[in-house]
């Protein structure tokens, strides 16, 4: 279980960079483990192509345990919906941890709801990391704010 807090900046209507503080509990050693705080820093870059939202990540993420550099990509298609406010995309997400071997790949599929230009919220309800899937209500969840 972890949470954090992060703050992106447009570079160009297509490009951002970001950087995150992560507050994990239990991280070290699992339940009843240690806490750690962790750092990400990335460039983010989304573009639109035949209706998909394609969103392309590179980021360094720092723990305790090391720094990884990771891959991410998404893509979300938007669907016909008039019951809830604002635009409604069914979506997935690839982590790519590029370094330090081994690589590990986590998967996650799930909502994307904008109810407004300036917020937006991701809700995964399904997860693939390490040979495991789970599917629960949220597997991973992420808030963003535009000031």
């Amino acid at each position: 279980g972890s949470s954090g807090i992060g703050y992106k900046a447009s570079i160009n209507p297509k490009m951002a960079v970001y950087g995150m503080l992560f507050f994990c509990n239990d991280c070290v050693g699992g339940p009843g483990g240690t806490s750690a705080t962790n750092i990400t820093a990335g460039i983010a870059y989304t573009t639109v192509s035949n209706g998909f939202v394609l969103n392309g990540n590179g980021e360094v993420f720092s723990t305790s345990a090391g720094t990884t550099l990771d891959l991410r990509g998404a893509g979300f298609y938007p669907m016909k919906q008039r019951k809830l406010r604002g635009k409604v995309y069914l979506g997935a997400e690839v982590d790519l941890q590029m370094s330090p071997s081994p690589t590990t790949t986590d998967i996650y599929a799930g909502v994307r709801w904008i109810p407004k230009k300036n917020v937006m919220l991701d809700m995964g309800v399904i997860a693939s990391s390490g040979g495991t899937t789970s599917l629960a209500s949220p597997v991973m969840f992420r808030l963003n704010i535009g000031l």
